[in-house]
């Protein structure tokens, strides 16, 4: 709960990254959204040397308070917080694991509506503040789409020269989604066998 509980004890950290338009209510719950999940994932500490295990063998996990279910190569440990920062409430809900390799679900749902014409820019904050205060470096990230969904992706690189992928995507107007794991096999496990629940 710490990592948390850290983002609303700790506003002024968010104003930073922070840009134009996403000074609004919405806007604020997705950068603290990111930054609760940047310091989750600094929190587990840095990879460990370990064989990697194919997604087909990874243990399967539903959070229905998470709306997601999804596979993990170890038990996730669950984290859940209700919050609340410029307006808006909203609960976020992780599930990340840190052995062997740092890998993070997250879901947040808010009780105001995005419009559709600020999906884009939602998803793009997230990743941009994801990047900005979780000590990793981005080194690209680009508009894409996740099942039809908005979504942008980025490329970070931690201290070790660990190469991650971070997908943010808006899943309706007022709850998003992140997935983050190491580039690759690893990646590519997280987000095919995750599942939206409503």
């Amino acid at each position: 709960m710490r990592c948390l509980r850290a983002c609303v004890r700790r506003p002024r950290q968010l104003l930073p990254v922070l840009r134009g338009g996403h000074q609004h209510a919405a806007g604020s719950s997705s950068a603290c959204f990111s930054w609760a999940c940047a310091a989750c994932v600094e929190s587990v500490g840095a990879d460990r040397a370990a064989v990697r295990t194919s997604a087909a063998v990874w243990t399967g996990a539903t959070y229905p308070a998470g709306h997601f279910t999804d596979r993990f190569p170890s038990t996730p440990t669950e984290l859940q917080e209700p919050c609340s920062f410029g307006g808006a409430h909203f609960t976020i809900y992780l599930a990340v694991v840190a052995a062997p390799r740092r890998m993070l679900v997250a879901s947040q749902d808010v009780d105001i509506h995005v419009p559709d014409a600020q999906l884009g820019a939602e998803v793009r904050a997230a990743v941009g503040s994801f990047a900005a205060s979780s000590g990793f470096t981005l080194s690209e990230q680009h508009v894409t789409t996740f099942r039809d969904y908005q979504a942008n992706q980025g490329t970070l690189t931690d201290p070790q020269g660990n190469t991650y992928t971070l997908l943010a995507f808006m899943y309706r107007d007022n709850r998003m989604y992140m997935i983050f794991a190491p580039s690759g096999d690893e990646f590519d496990g997280l987000t095919s066998n995750f599942v939206a629940i409503k």
